[in-house]
């Protein structure tokens, strides 16, 4: 039995940058001291009941499957505030070790599986930040996640563009919402 890693984040602000390449940002994010710690496919699953009451409170339940690393149901929800041009959600999280038993029990708790997608993800931590070049469907995007003053200061220093940002999830991005 592998132990279950629980990690709750209160408040999770992102913004996504839609970009052409991932080539000057890489050498960007290295230069500011960032650090690869993973890549690889993910997997993302989506769960809600029959009468979507999830989705009507605004709330997501997904269950992420990653190539090389650990797996992880989590819940976000979002707040009714609205953050301008920042993504706020609360989110909680727990290391999951088996994603098709887990599967198994959200559906017996009432839950099916309504939309999944797949993605290629580089997670860098720079600081607290944490920066994802994301690759969904033919879309490229640069997620950042930090606190507002150091997104500011990461999309500056990455020279993105906020003409081409998104607060949207993937979910919406990819037609699912």
């Amino acid at each position: 039995d592998e132990a279950i890693s629980s990690y709750i984040f209160m408040n999770e602000t992102e913004v996504k940058f839609r970009v052409k390449s991932f080539n000057a940002v890489r050498g960007k994010i290295k230069k500011l001291g960032g650090v690869c710690e993973w890549k690889g496919e993910e997997r993302n699953y989506f769960f809600d009941t029959k009468d979507s009451a999830l989705r009507k409170q605004k709330a997501t339940l997904r269950l992420r499957e990653r190539e090389n690393g650990p797996a992880a149901l989590t819940i976000k929800i979002t707040p009714e505030q609205d953050h301008g041009k920042y993504k706020v959600m609360r989110e909680y999280e727990i290391t999951v070790s088996d994603v098709t038993e887990t599967a198994r029990m959200l559906e017996l708790l009432g839950f099916a599986q309504w939309f999944q997608y797949k993605k290629y993800r580089e997670h860098w931590r720079l600081g607290k930040a944490h920066i994802e070049l994301d690759v969904a469907g033919r879309l490229r995007f640069v997620e950042i996640e930090a606190s507002k003053k150091k997104i500011d200061a990461l999309a500056e220093a990455l020279k993105l563009d906020w003409k081409n940002s998104t607060t949207k999830g993937y979910l919406f991005i990819l037609n699912a919402r």
